[in-house]
């Protein structure tokens, strides 16, 4: 190679040089708050949407409290408690239906008469 081609490589490599080592810094400092910022950022989106859900949950088992001293769900009576279950359901939107199970798989839901299969 001639002295000026060797000049201008060595001239092009020092001058680059701390450009990239000044890049490779602040990559390596920008990629590492970036990464803390968004696991923060998503932490607090998780546990807002959480209270969120929870709080549907808290509304929700208010009503299963009540609904779990009526006498005909303790006697698994389904005619006497269909209507009360419906009336429910139909007020409140964030609700599908209610169901009651009993041990031997019988189940009756608010929107249907049960599992026919099992009815005898």
């Amino acid at each position: 190679m001639k002295l000026k081609k060797k000049l201008g490589f060595m001239f092009v490599c020092i001058a680059v040089l701390p450009f990239m080592l000044g890049m490779t810094i602040i990559f390596l400092r920008t990629s590492r708050a970036i990464r803390e910022d968004s696991l923060g950022y998503m932490t607090e989106y998780t546990s807002s949407l959480a209270g969120t859900i929870g709080e549907d949950f808290s509304d929700m088992i208010g009503y299963i409290e009540a609904y779990s001293q009526l006498n005909g769900v303790m006697t698994y009576n389904w005619a006497s408690v269909k209507e009360p279950f419906n009336r429910t359901v139909e007020e409140n939107s964030t609700m599908e239906a209610f169901m009651l199970v009993n041990r031997e798989g019988q189940y009756w839901r608010s929107d249907r008469d049960g599992n026919p299969a099992r009815m005898a």
